[in-house]
């Protein structure tokens, strides 16, 4: 987990660096000529470079911690299949049968949340360096008036009032799946249809057992899960539910 966040966190911190890089560089850009594209295409090479490998590491590191599970070969035919198209083994069906997480789930979990994190941290960072450095990369530095500074403090509220609403509606929708509530849902499996009740599932093909839309995402759990036949789907709650396991009922 120390090299995920390492490699993630290196490459918000670029990202937050190239508007400085940009502002440092503005005389020199500015001057025109060979020099001046000389230059940008120097940046602009080192930069797509430290990216690649930041994302690299950044991959890397999450195929590490997304461990897949277990070969279920020691199961029947049936259960094996659910267990190779939904991503799951004997441990964590064992551990969702209880209402709880398996330890792999959990690392997964921890996983995508830190993910999470970092983007919204990235997203967060960009848009207030944009907000102070926009003035000085389009001319000039502005200068320091009692309208100005409240202007950019009324636009600094404004961004501020849109994120923190972003992403607590985000935050209440997934907050299921944030902390890791595991959910059941019994039910004789309906067949594979395109769309869901929910703006998340109308765009993947769903199969409904009980009251919940399983999202159907490859062909091979289309093929796992027959219509008629009666499951138990353990999943985490949310605009577009996250399958964790399906036990035959």
């Amino acid at each position: 987990m120390s090299a995920f966040l390492a490699a993630a966190l290196a490459f918000g911190g670029l990202v937050l660096a190239t508007p400085v890089i940009g502002y440092l560089l503005r005389h020199r850009l500015a001057g025109g000529g060979v020099g001046a594209l000389l230059t940008a295409l120097a940046v602009g090479v080192v930069l797509l470079g430290l990216c690649g490998l930041c994302l690299a590491l950044f991959g890397r590191a999450a195929r590490r911690a997304l461990r897949p599970p277990a070969s279920p070969v020691s199961h029947p035919p049936t259960t094996a299949a659910l267990m190779t198209a939904f991503g799951f083994d004997a441990d964590d069906l064992d551990a969702n049968r209880q209402g709880r997480l398996s330890a792999r789930q959990r690392v997964n979990l921890r996983a995508t949340n830190q993910a999470m994190v970092i983007m919204g941290t990235v997203m967060v960072g960009v848009t207030y360096l944009f907000l102070a450095f926009m003035p000085w990369l389009m001319g000039d530095p502005p200068t320091a008036t009692a309208d100005g500074t409240i202007g950019l403090v009324i636009g600094a509220a404004i961004i501020t009032l849109l994120l923190v609403g972003s992403f607590a509606h985000g935050y209440w929708q997934m907050r299921g799946q944030v902390h890791g509530w595991v959910r059941v849902a019994d039910g004789v499996a309906g067949p594979a249809v395109m769309g869901g009740d929910t703006a998340a599932t109308r765009a993947v093909r769903t199969s409904r057992v009980g009251a919940l839309p399983v999202p159907l995402v490859s062909a091979a759990q289309e093929t796992a899960l027959v219509p008629g036949c009666r499951y138990r789907v353990y999943y985490l709650p949310g605009p577009l539910p996250r399958v964790l396991s399906v036990d035959e009922a």
